[in-house]
């Protein structure tokens, strides 16, 4: 199901974040974890909050705290990017692992229960391809 994959994605940009935390100064590895972070948001805008969008209203509630979410972690990446520095890190440790513990209990809840099979088996497409979302910044 591509809800779990999302769940193994947190698990895995969580672990990932934490292992560049103790290295900060590879900075490929860095420009890896923006790209797979980036593309992990992009996959939830583009192929989970549309069909969300049939029972919730995306300007308030749980989609726009996602929406809002999102830019705010794009903004602690930027700002880790251009500074490289343990408190920008700690701030997109601490954001992500607040936005991830968000979606996991109320928001991808909500999706299971309310989401067809076929919205669902979509997401689980899209999750598992390793191309999947475009990694395209559009911050909201």
């Amino acid at each position: 199901m591509g809800l779990d994959e999302l769940r193994a994605q947190h698990r895995r940009l969580l672990a990932s974040l934490s292992g560049l935390l103790v290295d900060s100064t590879d900075a490929i590895a860095w420009a890896r974890y923006a790209e797979s972070l980036t593309r992990h948001l992009v996959l939830e805008e583009e192929h989970l909050v549309p069909p969300l969008t049939a029972f919730l209203p995306r300007e308030t509630g749980p989609i726009a705290v996602l929406v809002e979410d999102h830019a705010t972690i794009r903004q602690a990446l930027d700002d880790l990017s251009a500074t490289r520095s343990a408190t920008s890190a700690g701030r997109l440790m601490d954001l992500f692992r607040q936005h991830c513990a968000k979606e996991e209990e109320l928001l991808y809840p909500f999706a299971e229960s309310h989401l067809s099979p076929e919205d669902l088996a979509r997401l689980g497409s899209a999750s598992s391809s390793p191309s999947s979302g475009s990694a395209k910044r559009d911050d909201h």
